[in-house]
């Protein structure tokens, strides 16, 4: 057995070692330059003023679940931009206008259209479309939807405009707007609305007693009920009035 390189004659051997090193070789080449053509795409990209919208495509959450088990369990996903839902439609957390607790959906059923990102809680479904617009639908109970009330929600309602994103777990909604301003309502305030919590954020998201919020220094913040101590400090830590914390 023989290979022929370059017009040379080489043996089996030789020929394996001398292109396992072309190919390392090349494999470096191929890497700095990926390196490179990134480096160049994200100067690209913060130059023209779009690192926001990257962000926003990064994080964009395209499955959601809702697992209490009181009222059943649902889940939300997105498809090619159209909002699905399947699984209890208690409290109207699917938003198609029943709320009633005995209430399944069976198969995969068409909720919202233009839709690019959903987060579920309990008993609620937030969603946003691709021109910005938060939506809410279900449990509203301690005016997690921002609207000043606490009735439930058994269609889809607007909340606020211009966000780019937007996450909510127990009763709590923290959204994340396009100008990267964040914002609150639900058990942590008594105001049932939407209030401003800090500026320069890259990712603000929630459980059922605390937010943390990513800024774009790269630092942690959080705000609210820390009981296990996540945020590094002691596990009895609570802010006060939304008032944010470094973790």
């Amino acid at each position: 057995e023989i290979w022929i390189l370059k017009s040379n004659v080489i043996t089996s051997s030789n020929g394996i070692k001398w292109v396992q090193g072309m190919f390392r070789y090349l494999n470096y080449f191929c890497y700095y330059i990926l390196i490179f053509i990134q480096f160049g795409v994200y100067s690209n990209v913060v130059a023209q003023g779009d690192y926001l919208i990257d962000l926003e495509n990064r994080f964009n959450q395209k499955v959601a679940l809702s697992t209490d088990e009181s009222s059943g369990i649902a889940s939300a996903y997105i498809q090619q931009g159209i909002l699905f839902g399947i699984g209890s439609e208690a409290y109207g957390k699917l938003g198609l206008g029943s709320g009633a607790g005995d209430a399944r959906i069976r198969k995969p059923t068409v909720l919202y259209r233009g839709v690019k990102h959903v987060d579920m809680g309990h008993r609620h479904t937030v969603f946003v479309t691709n021109n910005g617009d938060l939506f809410g639908m279900g449990q509203n109970a301690l005016g997690e939807f921002g609207l000043g009330i606490s009735e439930e929600q058994h269609q889809p309602v607007f909340l606020m405009s211009n966000v780019r994103l937007a996450y909510t777990r127990g009763h709590n909604v923290v959204v994340v707007k396009k100008d990267s301003t964040a914002w609150y309502s639900g058990q942590l305030a008594d105001s049932k609305r939407f209030i401003k919590i800090t500026d320069n954020v890259l990712k603000a998201v929630n459980n059922n007693s605390m937010i943390v919020v990513l800024k774009d220094d790269l630092t942690l913040w959080y705000t609210g009920s820390d009981h296990i101590g996540v945020s590094g400090n002691s596990p009895t830590t609570t802010t006060q009035n939304l008032e944010l914390q470094k973790i």
